[in-house]
This record gives C-alpha cells, structure tokens and sequence, in this order.
C-alpha cells in the first residue's frame, strides 16, 4: 500500500480509463505494474488485477509475473508485471524497456475523507507522500523505485492508480480473492475488464 496526497482531478473510474486510453495512445511503450501484498486481504488488490490480465492470455499453466504485448504494426509495446511485494525485481527490466510512461497499480491511502473503500483515484507523481510516515507493504518503497527510474529513464513519467482499502489485515490462507473486500474486489474487476476489453484487445502477447 502506498501513501498518497489529495492533488488529483481524476476521481471517477471513468476518468480513470478515459485518461489512461488517451495516455497509451498517445505513447509507444507503457508500463503497468501491480502491486501488492497477497497476505494483507486489500493490499493483494494491485497485483491481482494485473496477475489476472497475464494470467487470461497465459492461462495458469504459463503463466509467469510478467509479460508484454504489441500492437499489430509493432509500433505499441506494453509491459505488464504482476510486482507483488517485490518490484525491486522488475527494476532492471523495466530500464531496459524505456518505457514513456509507468502506472503503479495499489492499494493506496489518499487524503480524502469522502472516500469510500473501492473507490479508485489517479494520482501524478508530485501526490506521492515522502514523510518517513509514509505507508509501504513492500520491500522497496515507492519512493526509492521513483528515484531510480528518474536517474536512469528521466524521461518516464510515473502515474499511480490508487484504490482505497476497506482491511489490509493480515491473512496467510492461500484463497487470498476470498480476503479481499467486496468494494474492492469490484473495482478491481472493472480495470481488469478494462485491461482486456480496451487497452489490450488489439494487442499480442510475445
């Protein structure tokens, strides 16, 4: 989960989508990242969504925790990676790609009291909290990734899609869709149809 500030006019899912369309057409390599604690009910949320977009083109007997995609001219590449907790790993990939934009896909707490759990936001790079009270599931903060993808692919822009938690209790059963709050789990369904429907229906897997 990741700490957020309120400086965001993207409230709606539907701002959401509309922004993120206009952004991958706009740009010939994205990357979008999930991530996630599949231990902390809502916080699995992120990872979930992009897991299950890997997952509906692999199939479970394939898959693996990233995967990209073309368009049919080869002139649009998407990365799609299922981070979890560990995004660290991916950092390296992820330079190589050199993507234009990065979307972080989580569990996020945002200063806004209206909120309701479930409810998504879109956050710019300059929302991200940098106290040391900031919240982090993962073993890298968000913060430091941002730092190293500004030295090494300045020219990157970092966009975060933030759900808002109802539990991020910790719970170690392996059905961890079962934890995960119906308001959340929803939302969370609507990108990934999303996903399959707008961004990626045009596009193959290689």
């Amino acid at each position: 989960m990741i700490q957020l500030n309120e400086k965001t006019n993207v409230k709606t899912l539907d701002g959401i989508f509309a922004l993120m369309t206009e952004t991958v057409g706009k740009s010939s390599k994205i990357v979008f990242m999930g991530i996630g604690n599949f231990n902390r009910c809502d916080d699995a949320i992120g990872a979930h969504i992009i897991s299950s977009v890997i997952e509906s083109r692999l199939g479970p007997e394939n898959y693996r925790n990233s995967l990209k995609f073309k368009s049919a001219a080869g002139t649009k590449e998407i990365m799609t990676i299922a981070a979890a907790t560990t995004p660290e790993n991916f950092v390296d990939e992820i330079i190589d790609f050199k993507p234009e934009v990065i979307f972080y896909i989580d569990c996020a707490n945002f200063d806004d009291a209206a909120a309701a759990p479930g409810e998504a936001r879109l956050f710019y790079e300059d929302s991200l909290a940098h106290s040391k009270a900031a919240i982090s599931t993962h073993s890298m903060s968000i913060n430091l990734l941002i730092e190293i993808f500004k030295h090494k692919i300045p020219s990157a822009q970092n966009v975060f899609v933030g759900i808002k938690p109802g539990s991020i209790e910790y719970d170690y059963s392996p059905d961890y869709i079962k934890n995960i709050t119906p308001a959340v789990l929803a939302c969370g369904e609507k990108i990934i149809e999303y996903f399959k429907n707008v961004i990626l229906l045009r596009m193959e897997a290689f």
